[in-house]
């Protein structure tokens, strides 16, 4: 029950005046309370609106958009092979066939945020698996013509050992020439190879120093769900989604990698 700051006479709250002496009643006490609400500033802020609450990290974006799923599957089934002169089955069988499959699937995000391939690192044995078996065949061709010239020789029968040795004499340089040829014809291809090879180490080598500094960038990708970027912490400039590696890739030269 309020007091009249007048008359000190007490009445009922309900009214806007004192009845004794028609003082109104006072305005309640106002008490103004200012709230300042700022969020807290982190390293991966959106460097379009300086916000975190839409953020995430591209790596997990799309591994936990990404699937990959494997699946093999047998069929069976009987053959029959008839005769076309009397209609009749002369022969039976058993067909199979085994199919592996292997199936991923990918958000549209994830697939434009995917990371950079590695580059595939050649084998010596696609150079030099063909020049190998060839040149033992023409190695071993040029031996047994050598020791099977004489018993050819002897075979003919030319009329004796003199006879015989000059036949040998005769068809052996023929055959170790050929042989010869040939042994040189394939150690040249193998040393071909062997360039093909090196030049091919050499791409892997200079391909492989570019993906390591691609992927270091894509390892501190954040995606801004909000604005539909990407940048990283020490790049700051947004680039979209669909230009991620071509991003990375520049940030990467930007930062001493070629």
């Amino acid at each position: 029950m309020p007091i009249c700051e007048g008359c000190s006479a007490p009445y009922d709250d309900a009214f806007k005046f004192c009845p004794q002496c028609g003082r109104p009643k006072p305005e309640p006490k106002k008490v103004t309370i200012a709230v300042e609400v700022s969020g807290i500033a982190h390293d991966f802020d959106c460097p379009l609106c300086g916000d975190a609450s839409a953020v995430q990290k591209v790596s997990a974006i799309v591994s936990g958009n990404t699937s990959v799923s494997q699946g093999r599957s047998t069929s069976r089934g009987a053959s029959r092979l008839y005769s076309e002169r009397s209609g009749e089955q002369v022969a039976s069988g058993i067909v199979s066939s085994t199919t592996h499959t292997v199936q991923k699937n990918q958000s549209l995000l994830a697939e434009k945020l995917s990371p950079p391939a590695e580059p595939y690192k050649p084998h010596a044995m696609q150079f030099y698996l063909g020049e190998k078996w060839w040149t033992v065949i023409g190695i071993g061709l040029y031996i047994t013509g050598l020791f099977v010239t004489w018993p050819i020789a002897e075979m003919m029968d030319f009329g004796g050992f003199w006879e015989g040795a000059v036949v040998f004499f005769c068809l052996a340089p023929l055959v170790a020439g050929g042989g010869t040829w040939g042994v040189m014809a394939l150690f040249d291809k193998m040393h071909q190879s062997k360039r093909k090879h090196q030049a091919a180490l050499a791409d892997y080598e200079r391909d492989l120093k570019i993906y390591n500094g691609v992927k270091a960038q894509w390892d501190e990708l954040y995606y801004c769900h909000k604005h539909d970027v990407v940048y990283t912490i020490s790049k700051r400039a947004p680039a979209l989604p669909e230009d991620t590696l071509q991003s990375c890739r520049l940030w990467a030269s930007m930062g001493g990698m070629d």
